[in-house]
């Protein structure tokens, strides 16, 4: 079994060194929520970048609440561009 963690704006002051000495392999970062532009999480590149740095693995996830395809579409689009220009090892989840 490998060990991994969830983060999003609800994880501050993270010490990336520590997950990576206490054994997390991974972590799947939120990088966004909902179909409007401004709904980048805020820690998103943060914690991306200390995860890299600390040489833990990286994947991300978009959450979701939208009830059509055309909202889909756009969370889809947010999505895609709040990740341009990333480098993942795990895949992007639409959650």
């Amino acid at each position: 079994m490998i060990k991994g963690v969830d983060l999003s704006t609800f994880q501050r002051n993270v010490d990336y060194e520590a997950l990576k000495r206490e054994g997390v392999e991974f972590a799947i970062i939120r990088c966004g929520y909902g179909k409007d532009c401004g709904q980048k999480d805020e820690m998103f590149e943060e914690h991306y970048a200390g995860c890299k740095a600390a040489g833990i693995k990286v994947g991300a996830y978009h959450y979701s609440y939208c009830t059509c395809v055309d909202n889909a579409t756009l969370e889809a689009q947010n999505c895609l561009s709040y990740i341009e220009g990333k480098e993942f090892d795990l895949p992007v989840f639409y959650d």
